[in-house]
């Protein structure tokens, strides 16, 4: 069960692979109409800020990974 702030959250589904977001589904979307076998169906409050956004400003959706290196392959 998911606990949100306040009772008038917006949430969003959006479709992981591997950590990374692969589809955000529009509200109009249907659950029973998406094929999840190999994906993580994710559901997250929209944050504010997102909410909020002006015609002048754009969301960049970004992603970050870090390469170990063990000692001697350096």
């Amino acid at each position: 069960m998911m606990e949100f702030p306040h009772r008038d959250a917006e949430l969003r589904l959006l479709k992981v692979f591997y950590h990374k977001i692969y589809k955000i589904f529009p509200l109009s979307e249907k659950i029973e109409n998406i094929i999840d076998q190999y994906w993580t169906l994710r559901a997250e409050e929209i944050p504010g800020e997102e909410k909020d956004l002006g015609p002048q400003d754009r969301l960049i959706h970004v992603y970050h990974f870090t390469q170990v290196s063990k000692l001697g392959e350096l």
